[in-house]
């Protein structure tokens, strides 16, 4: 693979196939691979070690599979590239493969998924991943046969690999993801869903791209129980719900988080969300507070009513003018709830004008946030964190 070590260097092929393998490659040299940010876009920075979220997508197809019965084993190049080479030496062939590829490294996920398939003995190769519909004419050329899944989840993958039905039904039915078989990452934070997607109109949201405008929901017992089950199974220090706007259902959020509440003590653990601010309701900070939330991911995105209104953020004038008073009263509120908020905010969108940057920074200036990311957009380029 171009400036990254193949998978498959100076390995001893046995004649065997047996069990799945499910890959996350390697990233390029010098570089990290965050295959689930952006909602699972992905993202790529300099450097090594940057942040990582643990392969969910992985983990989901892993638990539908064992589920079906099946030896799988788990190869993360990010998290535990030596652990992964050495596991790759001691096997032979598989049955059937599926690697994580992600459309901002495109070229060179590719690459490693042809180096998985040359490990696969009869069964299928499954690449997987958002936003791959536009790219099937690269994906045949350079990775010729493979499957490709482009949902949302990880159980269409599965379900490739299965020869069956890609839907992968109710949301309440999806296996637990399989976290024994994909490395956490080092600050042991684990990813769960409620829910997915967002039927909210911004139309720079990646989240919308990866994920969709139709909001797929589990029942509160479900997460629920799923949350306790994890916990229990893997004591991680913080779980972390992936939901794009955590709260759009308020009722069965609220049920939700008095459900967490009421776990046993080794079936809690402390949580963060991501959410907008006019969902940061009196009785949701109240239910956030007392069932363990550690942290808050706030949305803020801009404070210029242009901007709000050029980018679907905001249904109307009259919304964008009171914007900046309901952004100030959510973190007021959450304060006084004792949480832990972390602000993102928005330079560069379509509408803004200079005067309206200016005032955005000098109100952002004056929150007592020690944690507040700015995000800019270049002309032409993906959004990048730069504060």
């Amino acid at each position: 693979m171009r400036g990254t070590r193949s998978m498959t260097d100076h390995l001893a092929v046995a004649d065997d196939a047996s069990g799945i393998v499910l890959v996350n490659p390697p990233p390029p040299e010098g570089k990290t691979v965050n295959r689930e940010g952006f909602g699972g876009l992905g993202v790529v920075t300099a450097g090594g070690g940057g942040f990582v979220y643990p392969s969910q997508r992985l983990a989901e197809a892993a638990g539908l599979l064992r589920a079906e019965g099946y030896e799988v084993l788990g190869l993360d190049f990010v998290l535990r590239a030596g652990s992964a080479r050495r596991a790759m030496r001691r096997r032979g062939m598989f049955h059937a493969a599926v690697v994580h590829v992600s459309v901002n490294n495109l070229e060179g996920d590719l690459d490693a998924a042809r180096d998985v398939r040359d490990r696969v003995s009869g069964g299928p190769l499954v690449v997987t991943g958002v936003g791959l519909g536009a790219h099937a004419a690269m994906i045949e050329e350079r990775c010729a046969g493979a499957l490709v899944d482009a949902g949302v989840t990880g159980y269409g993958a599965a379900l490739r690999v299965l020869d069956k039905d890609a839907d992968p039904g109710a949301p309440d039915d999806w296996t637990d993801s399989c976290w024994e078989t994909m490395p956490l990452a080092s600050s042991r934070r684990l990813p769960i869903y409620h829910g997915r997607g967002c039927i909210h109109g911004c139309d720079y949201c990646p989240y919308v791209i990866a994920t969709g405008r139709r909001h797929v929901l589990r029942s509160p017992d479900r997460t629920a129980r799923e949350f306790a089950a994890q916990v229990a199974r893997h004591r991680p220090k913080r779980v972390v719900f992936r939901d794009p706007v955590f709260g759009l259902d308020e009722q069965g959020t609220l049920e939700l988080l008095a459900r967490i509440g009421g776990l046993g003590r080794r079936e809690r653990a402390r949580f963060e969300i991501e959410t907008r601010p006019e969902l940061l309701t009196a009785e949701m900070l109240e239910a956030l507070s007392s069932s363990g939330c550690a942290e808050i991911k706030l949305g803020v995105e801009t404070l210029e009513p242009a901007a709000l209104l050029a980018s679907g953020r905001v249904s109307d004038e009259s919304e964008a003018v009171r914007y900046a008073e309901v952004v100030e009263a959510a973190l007021a509120s959450a304060h006084a709830h004792g949480l832990k908020v972390r602000p993102y905010v928005m330079l560069g969108m379509a509408g803004s004008t200079p005067a309206g940057h200016r005032d955005t920074c000098e109100r952002v200036g004056r929150w007592a946030e020690p944690d507040v990311k700015v995000v800019s957009y270049p002309q032409g380029g993906a959004p990048g964190v730069v504060g």
